[in-house]
């Protein structure tokens, strides 16, 4: 009898688990989740989905990785171009100043030349002004000239005319 009443304990503990709802989940369901799971292959199954999610993870993360690297180098890269350009920068920078003072020599000396330039258009203005005055003076003196001529001219035809007379009364 001991036989029978074992053996219908164990029936019943089956009954009662095989009545019970069973997952695939092992943190729900108890001892008898677990043995349905492990018995149903689910846990296997759940095992292998977790797997391929932590090699997707894994990936994702390897990928991530790639991509940090990438940007790194990106940023290595654009700041040496960064670097380059601000060093550009000051030697332009530098270049203008030196424009800059060049230009303003230039200046001070086109300022000086302009000086020179309107002393020599006084003194051309001042030649010229004494070439009209020597031509004037030039022109009135030829005019006198010209009138010592004509009354040169008469005096000599004077001169004659008192010799032919002279001659005649000889």
């Amino acid at each position: 009898m001991h036989w029978i009443k074992f053996g219908i304990g164990i029936s019943l503990v089956i009954i009662l688990i095989g009545g019970c709802a069973t997952t695939g989940d092992p943190t729900q369901g108890g001892l008898a989740g677990g043995l349905y799971g492990i018995s149903s292959g689910s846990y296997d199954k759940r095992i292998e989905e977790r797997q391929a999610e932590l090699e997707a993870a894994k990936r994702n993360q390897q990928g991530i990785q790639e991509e940090y690297k990438q940007l790194a180098s990106d940023k290595a890269e654009k700041l040496r171009q960064k670097q380059k350009l601000d060093a550009e920068l000051v030697r332009i920078k530098e270049d203008s100043s030196l424009l800059s003072a060049q230009i303003g020599q230039l200046k001070a000396n086109n300022t000086g030349a302009a000086k020179k330039k309107a002393d020599l258009q006084r003194r051309i203005q001042q030649v010229n002004t004494s070439l009209t005055q020597l031509k004037q003076q030039s022109a009135a003196q030829r005019t006198e000239v010209t009138e010592y001529q004509r009354k040169a001219a008469l005096l000599n035809n004077e001169i004659e005319q008192l010799w032919e007379i002279f001659h005649t009364l000889e």
